[in-house]
């Protein structure tokens, strides 16, 4: 398994532009040339290693690093004034990538992928459109199946529109190239290769204080939702009359690999993805598992291949899916996946692979769910996870959800403080349903029923307690999930809630914090579709570029987006303003 293992065709000279491009992107803020010389070396021969592998495109990548690293007109520091031994191994470096460019090796490597990718293309092809067949097949036992389910939704749907009446009243909608010949100058060839935090920030809880806005009986969220139903329920083009000439890239589908390319086209479009275009990273994997470094590495090429916006060849992902199927068998396959678990499952293993906490030991107290205030609660939890838990990710995904439970008898609430990386937002199947809606019910007030009482730990007895949660606090970027698969009765197969949840571009979390937690606005950059059913579907992704123009992005074809599709959207991405 190569960085460089292509998924589809391209000329030579452009797969040695690739390799060149990411091993001279490298940047870092050694300023010791003792290291920087010590460091080279252990490159270098990496690079030796891999060229005994048979890996010629990563030891070319290496020895190019090498060279990176040595080069005092991209680093202002020269080695060579400072260690005797520097000149002859920059001359060693030189004559490795020299051998590497005037040999075949390189070719026939680059050769056998290609002709790999002609053998496969006509399996691909097969397997891309049968992911978009629909089953209509159903049988029987199906069929009465979704005929129970509709009634069901009809009936969540009455529930639904009743709730925002009482809130709200009737409202309605508005609408070739050969190897390098040995006598041919290196440093023409490169020229011509190259032509091509703390934690405290994310929880400042000062003043925190008890939910903001008083809470009715029955079926309601939080706090108020907006009060003018045309501000949620509006539908609205992505970019006006905006047109843009930077080129974006699209991803090649390997074969039902849809979900992989649009969560990876959601990310390039927040900070977390510009994080990762500087090499500090590497100096934060916090442990020594290969598979875990592995899935970073490949992730950090695929979001530099996305910047690098001068060819325009789709971007191979194999790599990266095949790293994460190591670590996770459930991506080691061609089957259809679902996009939020993949999302998820990224987040948390760039994490692992980043945690400057992983290996601390620390012995927590059992923190008293019922004393103290919400703001005291709120940082013991947050001060335990902190003590293991410090990446980028949390730096710039995670954020705390205050779940209550309240005995009415009593009304002793006891709380905890729960830190997420997003939020999975439950959905109905009725007419003009807004985000606000879908958060509203997540928030709401959800009192136990007699098979499930709760036992108050202060007046002795089971009761009908009151469940809720709310927002304590905001993420950088906030992912929201909105779960359009739902499991019915004993019916064993998942089924589509393809109903319109309509959300703008802009999102105020105050009415559902229970904090007041100052940062609440968010803007929206990223939304990931899925259009068809359990039975065959296709991801695609919607997202902001930095000029400010929306493109679509399906696998390969990119294409500037029109509007967004209220029907198919599945994961939103919001930055906080």
């Amino acid at each position: 398994m190569s960085l460089f293992d292509l998924d589809t065709e391209i000329p030579f000279d452009d797969y040695k532009r690739t390799i060149y491009y990411h091993a001279y992107s490298y940047t870092h803020t050694m300023r010791d040339p003792a290291q920087i010389f010590r460091i080279s070396k252990l490159v270098f021969d990496r690079a030796k290693q891999e060229l005994l592998n048979g890996k010629c495109d990563m030891a070319l990548y290496f020895s190019l690093r090498t060279m990176a690293l040595l080069d005092h007109e991209k680093t202002s520091i020269d080695v060579r004034k400072h260690d005797k031994n520097a000149r002859l191994f920059i001359k060693e470096v030189m004559n490795f990538v020299e051998n590497i460019l005037s040999s075949r090796d390189l070719f026939h490597q680059y050769e056998s992928m290609i002709k790999k990718i002609r053998d496969n293309e006509p399996a691909r092809k097969k397997m891309i459109a049968l992911q978009m067949e629909n089953d209509a097949s159903l049988e029987d036992e199906k069929n009465m199946h979704i005929l129970k389910r509709d009634n069901l939704l009809n009936t969540e749907g009455e529930k639904l529109d009743a709730f925002r009446n009482k809130l709200f009243g009737e409202q309605t909608l508005t609408n070739t190239s050969q190897p390098l010949a040995k006598n041919q100058d290196l440093t023409t060839t490169l020229k011509n290769l190259s032509a091509v935090p703390t934690q405290s920030s994310i929880l400042d809880n000062s003043s925190i204080h008890e939910m903001k806005y008083p809470l009715t009986t029955g079926f309601t969220g939080t706090g108020i939702l907006p009060s003018d139903r045309k501000s949620v329920l509006c539908r609205w083009p992505f970019n006006s009359s905006k047109h843009s000439s930077a080129q974006r890239r699209g991803i090649v589908n390997i074969g039902n690999s849809c979900y992989m390319n649009s969560v990876l086209q959601l990310i390039n479009s927040t900070p977390l993805a510009k994080f990762f275009l500087e090499d500090d990273y590497m100096m934060l994997f916090s442990q020594r598992d290969n598979k875990i470094i592995r899935v970073v590495n490949s992730f950090v090429f695929i979001i530099r291949e996305l910047y690098h916006t001068e060819t325009p060849f789709s971007i191979s992902a194999s790599t990266l899916k095949s790293a994460i199927g190591l670590v996770c068998e459930t991506f080691d396959n061609s089957m259809q996946q679902d996009a939020n678990e993949f999302l998820r499952i990224l987040l948390d293993l760039l994490h692992s692979g980043l945690n400057e906490n992983a290996d601390k030991i620390v012995k927590f107290s059992e923190i008293d769910n019922c004393s103290g205030s919400d703001e005291e609660l709120s940082r013991k939890y947050w001060w335990q996870y902190a003590q293991k838990n410090s990446s980028i990710i949390t730096k710039l995904c995670a954020f705390q959800e205050k779940s209550s439970i309240t005995c009415p008898l009593c009304q002793m609430s006891s709380r905890s403080f729960q830190t997420t990386f997003g939020v999975e937002l439950p959905i109905s199947c009725g007419d003009n349903v807004s985000l606000e809606d879908c958060l509203g019910v997540y928030c709401a007030k959800e009192f136990l029923s007699n098979d499930s009482l709760y036992s108050c730990p202060k007046c002795k007895q089971k009761v009908n307690a009151a469940k809720q949660l709310s927002f304590f606090s905001t993420p950088e970027i906030l992912f929201i999930t909105l779960k359009r698969f739902q499991k019915y009765g004993d019916f064993s197969n998942l089924s589509k809630i393809n109903s319109e949840v309509f959300f703008q571009r802009s999102l105020d979390l105050a009415p559902f914090m229970s904090s007041n937690f100052p940062k609440t606005k968010f803007s929206l950059v990223g939304i990931i579709n899925h259009q068809g059913n359990m039975h065959g579907g296709h991801y695609t992704a919607d997202a902001l570029g930095n000029d400010n123009i929306w493109f679509n992005f399906s696998d390969e074809r990119v294409t500037v987006a029109d509007a967004p599709d209220f029907r198919q959207a599945y994961i939103l991405c919001y930055l906080r303003d």
